[in-house]
């Protein structure tokens, strides 16, 4: 028999399968319908330039969990909700999220959404924040992608300091990121390593200034040898333009990977400050890894942003990793499984190979990574991009070459 007589016979014997359960009244069985996560995203507010690259990053995840087979055969979907940017708002949002009872929420992006999401959350559902500034609870139902502060901005200080460059000008918000930022600021102050390192002029803004002129002015006159900033999306805008109308874009600056997004950057590509710098994910700018599980994990991300057409950024691994964590766990705990059972789960996971690096949530840190997730990247205004000029934990390249 030939193989397309073969298909015939096949399918004719399936329509008369499926005709006589629908002339018994039998169930038909149909496509599996997806099953679905939900995600919350700003993709208005001041955070819309980094939501715009988390739904580009989410879209690509989905890509390429459903190409590896879904969860158990089953499709999966990334049901996103807009927050926009607004705490309250990720309060309306969850609340109705969570009244459908799911065991994990991917989201919010930024910490102050994060941080109002949490309370309602509780224990009734794992959340899964998709900022890096989070510190959450040990061992609490609140996880928070990538390296936690306590990683990242030693990494930050120990670049410029293993650069040579020791006082240092901070200016940050007074939201709930900036208050944050002020603790770890004492705190990679206060390490041993960073003795040497002096604070000439510490100054605060709030997000909704439309000029910060004042206080980068008393920087300025406090001369430092390199800026460090707290501020993220529009607020950051509205610094780096005062930052280059007071004539300081010699400066060295450094701040977060949440500003790393061209569209965010584009006024300043023809005449950029010469040195702008941002905690970076391990796999960005480098063409092999030492761990084959991660190289092979970095590839799958690079084949399913190809395959949607979307542009990769340094910020993906906030959300490609958390997206392949929760499938990971309903892979093995079955879509049925309860908040209770995915957050145990998430809490013992070791040895799982993402974008990022190796994750170890033993710790309880609920992030999983540590020092060597982090490198600093700098922007190539003219390229586009951003390259690495630091090793893995932020020692400077040309400190180590010389």
């Amino acid at each position: 028999m030939s193989l397309a007589r073969s298909r015939r016979t096949a399918a004719l014997a399936l329509a008369a399968v499926l005709g006589s359960m629908a002339a018994s009244g039998a169930a038909v069985p149909s496509p599996q319908t997806p099953f679905t996560i939900d995600v919350i995203i700003s993709q208005t507010g001041q955070s819309a330039f980094q939501g715009q690259q988390a739904a580009a990053a989410i879209a690509a995840v989905e890509s390429a969990i459903n190409a590896d087979g879904g969860i158990n055969g089953r499709p999966v979907h990334f049901d996103i909700h807009d927050d926009e940017t607004k705490p309250q708002i990720a309060v309306e949002v969850g609340t109705q999220i969570l009244a459908r009872h799911p065991a994990i929420v991917l989201g919010p992006i930024v910490q102050a959404t994060c941080n109002a999401l949490a309370p309602i959350a509780g224990t009734a559902t794992v959340e899964y924040c998709l900022s890096p500034g989070l510190v959450p609870e040990a061992r609490g139902y609140v996880f928070s992608s990538s390296a936690s502060l306590v990683h990242v901005m030693p990494a930050q200080f120990r670049y410029e300091r293993t650069a040579g460059r020791l006082r240092v000008g901070i200016l940050v918000s007074t939201d709930a990121t900036g208050q944050r930022s002020d603790k770890m600021i004492d705190y990679t102050l206060h390490l041993p390593e960073n003795k040497a390192i002096v604070p000439v002029d510490y100054e605060h803004f709030n997000d909704g200034d439309i000029s910060v002129a004042a206080q980068l002015a008393r920087l300025k006159a406090a001369d430092p040898q390199f800026l460090y900033v707290s501020a993220s999306g529009t607020p950051f805008q509205t610094i780096l333009r005062g930052i280059m109308d007071a004539g300081m874009d010699k400066l060295p600056i450094v701040t977060s990977a949440a500003n790393m997004e061209s569209g965010l950057l584009a006024p300043w590509a023809k005449t950029p400050p010469e040195a702008l710098t941002f905690n970076g994910p391990r796999f960005w700018g480098t063409a092999t890894d030492p761990d084959p599980r991660v190289r092979a994990a970095i590839a799958s991300y690079h084949a399913a942003f190809k395959r949607v057409g979307a542009e990769p950024t340094p910020n993906d691994e906030f959300y490609w990793d958390p997206a392949q964590i929760a499938v990971d766990a309903y892979r093995h705990l079955g879509t049925s499984a309860t908040a209770a059972q995915v957050h145990d789960y998430i809490e013992n996971l070791h040895g799982f190979a993402g974008i990022a690096g190796i994750y170890d949530f033993r710790t309880g840190d609920q992030h999983g990574l540590g020092d060597d997730a982090t490198v600093i990247l700098q922007w190539d205004a003219a390229k586009s991009t951003f390259f690495p000029v630091s090793l893995p934990g932020g020692v400077a390249l040309h400190k180590v070459a010389s």
